[in-house]
């Protein structure tokens, strides 16, 4: 596990609460619905098993449904709905699984997590899609097309992320600070 930690690039706490979980993260909406039901059917089929996973479902259940999930989670496994310290379950996870938001992907760029991402792609919606696909194919995230989403599918993905060898991307995410500079040059000028 020192060995991975190193790899990603970044220290992972000891003993903290959301230690080398798989970090499965979705918004609102059917695809979020999705993505949750297909990795609790993952596991459930004992993808990576021996690991704790957090869920943080959103919106994507409605009341009535989380419950049901709560009452029937296999071992090791938490459904929560949202959390404030994302960035820092992140850093610490073992394989990060989510969908594309731009948000989401800058997180988990930042974090040198390995990623899952299983892009939002209906009612011709091509962002998310496309932003995976350049990550994937330069080695830094494995992608799940939602078409192509099922459980068996979405084991094979995160146990791949999870054997490494992905290539964590150097991202600049200081941008708010680089512009203030750039337009304050501009201005001296």
């Amino acid at each position: 596990v020192a060995a991975a930690s190193a790899d990603r690039g970044g220290e992972r706490g000891h003993g903290e609460e959301g230690d080398d979980n798989i970090l499965v993260s979705v918004g609102g909406g059917a695809a979020g619905r999705a993505l949750v039901i297909a990795a609790l059917q993952a596991r459930r089929g004992g993808c990576l098993a021996d690991h704790g996973w957090r869920i943080l479902a959103g919106t994507s259940l409605g009341d009535d449904e989380r419950a049901a999930v709560q009452r029937d989670l296999p071992p090791n496994v938490v459904v929560e709905r949202f959390r404030h310290d994302f960035a820092a379950l992140l850093r610490r996870c073992h394989v990060s699984v989510s969908q594309a938001g731009y948000n989401t992907v800058l997180d988990v760029l930042a974090a040198k997590a390995r990623a899952v991402l299983v892009p939002f792609a209906a009612e011709r919606e091509t962002e998310q899609l496309t932003r995976a696909e350049h990550l994937a194919a330069r080695g830094a995230v494995v992608l799940v097309r939602e078409t192509e989403l099922t459980p068996a599918v979405l084991a094979r993905a995160i146990e791949r992320a999870a054997r490494g060898g992905l290539s964590p991307l150097a991202v600049d995410t200081d941008g708010a600070r680089r512009s203030a500079t750039l337009i304050a040059g501009l201005i001296g000028r």
